[in-house]
């Protein structure tokens, strides 16, 4: 009788369905296993059974195949853009230009400022809908793939900084209301909302890599300087009194990079979580650094340079770049007499996308960790921007 591949048989195998969304590596690992495993059977003599396994995998490698779980190119970029006449949300391949081009919202309500879940699986986003003044906004989340829809936050008030737990199960943000805002927590199901701050909050940074803890920054007064604190909203730490902002965690949660301009312009410094007194200046010189992000590995710091000339995109080595701090062309990512800003990282650390302005409107480009092997992904009239990877 021809064998029937239904949830039970995979159970039995130690198999599952592989879902469109999930994460390459986990599912070609898994199908890597049952294929020892198949080997080890031959080794002990079930030569029945293995003609039925073999089947089975077969079936399952081809359903691989088609839903591209397995392609290098499956950790998707996800981007704004106005091509359809409205603000939405598109995903494309980091490989080629309009590869793979997908609208994954398709709605008539302006999309932006997406945020992919670090497994890669999920998206977190702001919507308006038409009749909503410019600063209201609602804070929503679906899966990469445009499914399942769901909206995070009931509150009204416009919610910008968007930041998911290392987990991908809940994301930080902020919710102003005029002039003042606060730190948030929900569960990605919309769940368990939280309230984390009572002063005025002006940017959040993001969670430490355990999860355990929440930076963020406070630009003016009295309370002014970088601070952290637990998400459950206790033992609120005031690490800095500057004008100081934009922090982010080391991926080893050690350090804490962030911008300053308590020396007249916008530098770039670092400082060790555990002796935050132990603060160094990596950068000096006539350019207004910002939009810095630690590398995966946490060897690198990605920032974009503000000149009179534009924009480019620079990479330092925090552990020595500080020696020589007037030496503002080392780790140049970007030549360009226009603006290249929004970097990101891939998840591996080897890929950097980023927004240029190259033909008077922003477009998706692609480069490889070094800035060599540039890659246009979208090409058209419109704007393109705000990738997240």
């Amino acid at each position: 009788m021809q064998p029937h591949l239904n949830e039970n048989i995979l159970l039995s195998l130690g198999l599952r369905r592989i879902q469109r969304d999930e994460s390459p590596s986990n599912a070609c690992s898994g199908i890597v296993a049952r294929f020892r495993s198949l080997f080890y059977r031959i080794e002990r003599g079930q030569f029945l059974r293995l003609i039925f396994h073999w089947t089975t995998m077969v079936l399952v490698s081809m359903a691989l195949v088609f839903n591209v779980a397995c392609r290098p190119n499956a950790n998707l970029i996800v981007f704004t853009s106005d091509r359809d006449g409205n603000s939405e949300l598109y995903s494309i391949s980091p490989t080629d230009e309009d590869s793979d081009l997908r609208n994954i919202t398709n709605t008539r309500v302006d999309e932006f400022l997406p945020k992919v879940s670090p497994d890669g699986r999920f998206v977190a986003f702001l919507s308006r809908q038409t009749s909503f003044a410019e600063s209201e906004n609602v804070l929503e989340v679906m899966r990469i793939n445009g499914n399942d829809r769901l909206k995070l936050s009931g509150l009204s008030g416009n919610h910008r900084d968007i930041h998911w737990s290392p987990d991908s199960k809940k994301i930080a943000y902020l919710l102003g209301h005029g002039m003042d805002s606060a730190i948030w927590v929900v569960n990605k199901d919309g769940l368990g909302s939280t309230k984390l701050t009572t002063i005025p909050v002006d940017e959040l940074g993001g969670w430490s890599p355990d999860g355990d803890s929440i930076v963020f920054a406070v630009h003016g007064g009295q309370a002014k300087g970088i601070y952290t604190r637990n998400p459950e909203g206790v033992n609120r730490l005031h690490l800095t009194s500057k004008e100081d902002s934009e922090p982010a965690w080391s991926p080893d949660g050690s350090q804490i990079a962030f911008i300053s301009k308590r020396d007249g312009t916008l530098e770039l410094y670092v400082m060790d979580k555990n002796n935050v007194k132990d603060q160094r200046k990596l950068t000096q010189n006539d350019l207004n650094e910002s939009g810095v992000s630690w590398s995966p590995d946490g060897k690198l710091l990605l920032f974009v340079g503000h000149g009179e000339l534009g924009s480019d995109i620079f990479v330092i080595n925090p552990q020595t770049y500080g020696d020589n701090p007037d030496e503002k062309d080392d780790g140049r990512l970007t030549f360009n007499d226009i603006d290249d800003y929004w970097p990101a990282w891939s998840s591996n650390g080897e890929k950097i996308v980023f927004v240029s302005n190259l033909d008077q409107d922003e477009e998706i480009f692609v480069m490889d960790a070094d800035g060599k092997n540039q890659i246009r992904l979208t090409n058209n009239n419109f704007q393109d921007t705000y990738p997240s990877w």
